[in-house]
């Protein structure tokens, strides 16, 4: 750098590069303890994408919050609050090759009834991640984007290099504030065939119902539900639910991939779908139905008391 006491690199007849608004000003995703601590941040880490500006604003986000984990890409900009995963795609001809990224091959690991705006858990990074956490809508995170209470629901995302896993925690609180938060799994994908549940020798599947018609521009909180009726347990969309114990598998057509999601105790488990394009019910199903969102599984504890931070 050259000593100068002029205001800037054009006074001294050199090129430089300007960048309008705010776009060198650090994020409010990194929470107000590090921002307002006098510490310097982290420069030129990895997983700096999920922290520049406006990156803790999933409905203002882009393309630009993707961060590689290896294997997986991940970004914070899917239709709901949390974590959209991908795996990476190889095309390939005589003449190159190269790594596609089909954002609706994705899996959004996330919830309703949670603040878009994310921050940084904990108030800690290191060279191999980091942890985001999204609040519970209430009362303290609309006054405050990077509140937390010990009393409201939340969940973490720990995102780390070399990952082998993408993982949620929830933290559920019963009857508190943000008790509403309801874990939610989304796909931009139809299913090949119904979600298996548990591997069980008996082939015990999910039955989904059938994706309400909706709008494009709709909320990130928009909640897509088919809901259990008094009647045995159909859904309004003709879905019912089901327990799962350990495990569920998904696997869905266009991609071609299977996807694997583990619950840490047992869990009771709807979904809905939308019909395959190629079929005749989507024919009928009218232009209403969401093309970014085919599927989505809600899980709900089954358990009649949930401690505070069990997750």
């Amino acid at each position: 750098a050259s000593a100068s006491w002029l205001k800037s690199p054009k006074s001294l007849g050199l090129y430089s590069v300007e960048r309008e608004g705010d776009g060198l000003k650090p994020a409010k995703a990194w929470g107000p303890a590090l921002l307002e601590s006098g510490r310097p941040l982290p420069t030129n880490a990895w997983y700096l994408n999920l922290l520049s500006e406006n990156a803790g604003n999933s409905t203002l986000n882009t393309e630009a919050s993707r961060v590689y984990t290896i294997p997986y890409i991940v970004d914070t900009i899917g239709k709901i609050p949390g974590i959209r995963v991908h795996w990476p795609t190889l095309q390939a001809n005589t003449r190159n090759m190269q790594m596609v990224v089909d954002a609706s091959n994705g899996l959004t690991l996330g919830a309703t009834n949670v603040d878009p705006f994310y921050h940084l858990a904990s108030n800690t990074t290191s060279p191999l991640g980091l942890a985001l956490q999204w609040n519970a809508i209430n009362k303290s995170t609309k006054d405050d984007d990077n509140s937390s209470s010990s009393s409201a629901s939340m969940m973490v995302a720990p995102i780390v290099r070399g990952m082998p896993y993408a993982t949620m925690e929830y933290y559920l609180t019963r009857g508190g504030a943000g008790a509403g938060i309801i874990p939610t799994v989304l796909s931009g994908k139809v299913l090949a065939s119904d979600p298996i549940v548990d591997n069980s020798t008996l082939l015990t599947t999910l039955k989904c119902g059938l994706l309400e018609d909706g709008d494009d521009s709709s909320s990130h909180n928009r909640i897509l539900r088919s809901e259990e009726s008094s009647d045995g347990g159909s859904g309004s969309g003709g879905g019912k639910s089901q327990v799962i114990q350990k495990e569920i598998s998904l696997h869905f057509k266009g991609s071609d991939f299977t996807w694997m999601i583990f619950v840490s105790r047992p869990v009771k488990a709807t979904c809905v779908s939308a019909p395959d394009p190629e079929s005749s019910q989507a024919s009928s199903s009218g232009p209403g139905i969401p093309r970014d969102v085919m599927f989505q599984l809600q899980l709900q504890d089954i358990d009649e008391e949930v401690d505070e931070n069990d997750s």
